[in-house]
């Protein structure tokens, strides 16, 4: 896992300051799904990047969303206060 700030190259830059990045290695995917699942425990429910783009603003979850495909595993975090928190637990 590597966990760092979006840059302008990144999926996610115009709403997201930092994601957290995984592997394809079978130790990162199971990694990827267990932070995954402790966001959803912290902030509530969320979706993947291509659909909470979307989704109206006023339904969106603004703390944090994943992106998961053949290239990537992401889960991007808005603000510093959602990095911080995430850090405390899996940095």
């Amino acid at each position: 896992m590597n966990f760092r700030k979006v840059d302008r190259r990144m999926n996610g830059h115009a709403y997201f300051k930092y994601m957290a990045e995984f592997d394809n290695s079978l130790e990162d995917a199971m990694k990827f799904c267990e932070v995954r699942e402790w966001c959803w425990e912290q902030w509530g429910p969320s979706r993947e990047y291509h659909f909470w783009t979307r989704t109206p603003e006023t339904q969106r979850n603004p703390a944090y969303c994943w992106l998961n495909n053949e290239y990537n595993n992401r889960i991007y975090f808005a603000t510093d206060k959602e990095a911080h928190w995430f850090g405390l637990r899996w940095v």
